[in-house]
């Protein structure tokens, strides 16, 4: 059986659409949806149980956590669900026909998997070119080191999420994916791709969003190097520090190219300034 996990906190003008992608997917083998409601105070309960009057033969269950954080949230949703596959995607996205059945059949070959992003039809053209779409051929790999999927487009064997102790709560501010795939590799599980399994990803709304986004996962960065530094996870080169500052001051005219290069140099400026923030707080040198 496979169990969806949605994690949602005020998604009630954007669930709907993804519930209804759900609905139509075909899976060779049972299947359920768990919505985490992730202590909402718009109507997104309200959204998710008119759905749940129209899912068919595909139960929906609601679950209530109220405790803030995507990594709280999905690990009540796993807690609760009853599949043997635990396939995650986000409130906000939308999965495209045959997800479901991609990952079912990829998932005998690897303990845990990663679909393809892509970002085309969800998001304004800015956003669009702010943020490439994923390579169609691999996994996201950073620093030479293991690769890792983002949890809008995840799947795990429930077995193995709870051998592995689930999702990290010290991550609860980002990229607690990406500590998941880190962590279950080092204890030598394995990560497949499959490029089959496409999810239309939504970019945040606004260039400032973003920088917010990205400062935050400059921050994470570093606690990941912190965390996986005796397993093997390489630190940035002083030259690559030094470059990336440089890259930074030689660009600033993107700042007045258009909405594209701004955002782009924004991205890179929010991220830089989350390295500075987290070696701060993580007494590690990581710029």
């Amino acid at each position: 059986m496979v169990s969806v996990i949605i994690p949602v906190l005020n998604g009630q003008d954007v669930i709907g659409r993804q519930l209804v992608a759900l609905r139509h997917q075909v899976s060779p083998v049972p299947w359920e949806i768990v919505v985490v409601d992730n202590g909402s105070s718009d109507g997104t309960a309200d959204v998710v149980r008119t759905e749940q009057e129209h899912a068919g033969p595909v139960p929906i269950v609601l679950v209530d956590e109220p405790q803030r954080g995507h990594v709280m949230a999905r690990n009540a949703g796993a807690a609760a669900a009853a599949g043997d596959l635990l396939l995650f995607c986000d409130a906000d996205d939308e999965v495209s026909p045959g997800w479901i059945s991609a990952m079912v059949a990829a998932a005998p070959d690897s303990d845990l998997l990663g679909g393809r992003i892509v970002n085309t039809s969800v998001n304004d053209d800015v956003m669009a070119q702010v943020l490439p779409n994923q390579r169609g051929e691999q996994l996201v790999r950073k620093w030479g080191w293991y690769p890792f999927a983002t949890t809008a487009n995840f799947g795990i064997h429930a077995d193995v999420l709870r051998a592995v102790g689930g999702f990290n709560v010290e991550y609860r501010m980002a990229s607690g994916d990406v500590e998941l795939c880190y962590r279950a590799q080092v204890q030598g599980y394995s990560i497949g791709y499959v490029p089959d399994a496409v999810v239309h990803y939504r970019h945040r709304s606004s260039v400032k969003a973003l920088a917010r986004q990205m400062y935050r996962r400059g921050q994470v960065e570093v606690q990941l190097y912190r965390d996986f530094r005796p397993h093997g996870r390489p630190r940035r080169t002083l030259s690559t520090m030094a470059g990336g500052w440089a890259q930074l001051v030689v660009s600033l005219p993107d700042l007045v190219r258009g909405p594209v290069p701004r955002g782009r140099w924004v991205k890179r400026a929010a991220t830089h300034a989350g390295y500075v923030r987290g070696s701060i707080r993580q007494r590690t040198l990581f710029l």
